[in-house]
């Protein structure tokens, strides 16, 4: 759900459908206008599941957020509550609903979250059949107060089908909209990151725990708003919010409208809400199955073939693959000298001490190699070995030992700097669901800095990596070079005292590898202190002071390993 025209395109349908739809009223008996209201706040309910599928939550429960944000502001509006602030007391259980759950799905994968959500929504549709027997009564609510809105002159504005003008769709659209500027805007482009790469993400300091909650609470809110409108549109209640075919349907319509964002996804929700409640029944389709879970399984047809014929176009045609040209060549073909924005360590400058530092593959295995280093401010340190030796282990160790702190091994120098280290991963370029210019302001802003200094630093990285052509583009659909040009960029936007370069020159031609290099050297005569694992050893010995080779330990003989620090 990346930014551009396309998103731009969906919102501008939303608002159209909903103008048009919101003026004419007249060709719909009040019985049409229950239907329309609930085929409508089915798309905001596909709107609230397309943001829980950017921050990568993908949830079942949404319909069912939906119910218990209808079933509370109907109850209390019943109970005399003016019906506004009944309203608003729905919408605001529907978020919190959803951030209780993404509490106890924290630590749970995607699959896991939605067999949590389905469960969670089963659960609620049991407990709302099981409480009128318990308590007497029935199921549903009814009848349930419509909003209605004085007028000067003595007209009302009513809300429901007994009024005389039906407005649901504009506040359902209003409700869209406003998730869909959000979502081209920064707030949703930190969603996408931490939805694509949570743990490069935390690495990145945008706090993915919280950044998740708060996507999970608007997503909540809009699923809460298509509630709480269905319900006193209709005048009922009913245990349906509850049921498979509910759960099912939001989830579908955000997988379907996956570029387009919370519009796309709020328009295949309401088209599949019309064809169930309106075209089918019209048509004479009695079942089985019934209308609504027919139309359902047309949504799911229709996403299956979508999403299969995507992958096939991508592998054909993979989109617009940007390869920038050469930043130290000008028109005349004469090279330049690159210009390299400023670096500023975050935190002032740093050193890197390594003592008796076990290179461990994963919690609870035998260590590969022990590592020793001394790294001083504003220095370059190669870091070599056979493959297997545990370079890049010892890498992401050495980066979380600095991010936890406590590690007497791994630590700042002088003892008690307090700095920011960061990882150039070996793999990947930026975030799949983002651009280059949100993956560059992320990272810009993630480095303590205003929004306009965050602006001007990402666009003085993206013109000293030749990256301006590509700024509006994917970066899954980039080149390999480019990629790693974005993500060279990206790490040093975050200001890093001490950077971890792991294969930094894997798989880039002449002019890129160059640029890199000098990039890196750079960085250190800015004050980063910087430390290099690389294949080539040649590379590697044109930028670093020194190269630690890093051999495994010999647990057999229990010989202890030999690095030894060797001069470049």
């Amino acid at each position: 759900m990346t930014a551009g025209r396309g998103g731009r395109a969906w919102l501008a349908a939303v608002a159209v459908v909903a103008l048009v739809a919101a003026l004419a009223p007249a060709w719909l008996s009040a019985g049409d206008l229950g239907d329309v209201a609930v085929a409508v706040t089915r798309g905001a309910l596909g709107a609230a599941a397309a943001v829980a599928v950017a921050v990568g939550r993908p949830s079942l429960a949404v319909a069912g957020i939906a119910g218990v944000a209808g079933y509370a502001s109907g109850d209390a509006a019943m109970h005399g509550w003016a019906v506004p602030l009944a309203m608003l007391a729905g919408i605001g259980l529907g978020a919190l609903t959803s951030v209780v759950l993404g509490l106890a799905g924290a630590r749970l994968g995607a699959a896991g979250f939605v067999a949590l959500t389905l469960v969670a929504t089963l659960a609620g549709g049991a407990l709302v059949d099981a409480l009128p027997d318990t308590l007497g009564g029935t199921s549903g609510l009814q009848p349930v107060p419509g909003l209605s809105v004085p007028l000067p002159g003595g007209d009302t504005l009513a809300f429901g089908p007994a009024g005389t003008v039906h407005l649901t769709l504009l506040l359902v659209a209003a409700g869209v909209i406003a998730c869909g500027l959000m979502l081209r805007a920064l707030p949703g482009a930190r969603w996408r990151a931490i939805g694509g790469d949570p743990e490069r993400a935390l690495d990145a300091g945008l706090r993915p725990l919280r950044g998740t909650l708060v996507a999970l609470a608007v997503s909540g809110a809009l699923a809460g708003l298509g509630g709480v409108l269905a319900v006193h549109a209709t005048g009922v209640a009913t245990p349906s919010s509850f049921s498979v075919d509910a759960a099912v349907l939001p989830l579908l319509a955000a997988m379907l409208a996956a570029r387009g964002g919370p519009a796309a996804a709020a328009l295949a929700g309401a088209a599949t809400g019309a064809l169930g409640l309106r075209v089918l029944p019209a048509l004479g389709w009695t079942g089985p199955p019934g209308a609504e879970a027919l139309a359902t399984g047309v949504l799911a047809a229709v996403t299956l073939v979508a999403l299969a014929g995507g992958r096939r176009v991508r592998a054909l045609w993979p989109g617009r693959a940007v390869d920038g040209g050469d930043a130290a060549t000008d028109a005349a073909g004469e090279e330049e000298e690159p210009r390299w924005p400023p670096m500023q360590p975050l935190g002032g400058r740093a050193g890197l001490l390594v003592r008796g530092f076990d290179v461990v593959p994963e919690r609870g295995a035998a260590p590969l190699a022990q590592l020793e280093l001394a790294v001083p401010s504003g220095a370059v340190q190669g870091l070599a070995g056979a493959n297997g030796a545990g370079k890049s282990t010892a890498l992401r160790g050495i980066a979380s030992a600095l991010r936890r702190g406590g590690d007497p091994a791994v630590r700042f120098e002088p003892a008690g700097a307090r700095a920011r280290a960061v990882l150039l991963p070996q793999q990947g370029g930026g975030w799949p669901g983002c651009t280059v210019g949100e993956t560059l302001r992320l990272a810009a802003r993630a480095g303590h800095r205003s929004g306009a200094e965050a602006r001007q630093a990402a666009d003085a990285w993206a013109a000293a990596l030749d990256l301006d052509g590509a700024w509006d583009t994917p970066c899954e659909s980039l080149s390999h070079g480019v990629r790693r040009r974005v993500e060279l960029a990206r790490v040093l936007l975050l200001r890093p005292a001490v950077l971890l370069c792991d294969e930094p020159l894997a798989g880039l031609d002449g002019a890129d590898r160059e640029r890199t290099l000098d990039c890196l050297r750079s960085a250190a005569g800015q004050g980063v202190t910087v430390v290099v694992a690389e294949h080539d050893r040649a590379s590697l010995a044109r930028i670093a002071a020194a190269t630690t080779e890093l051999r495994r330990l010999d647990l057999d003989g229990g010989g202890e390993p030999a690095p030894g620090a060797a001069p470049a």
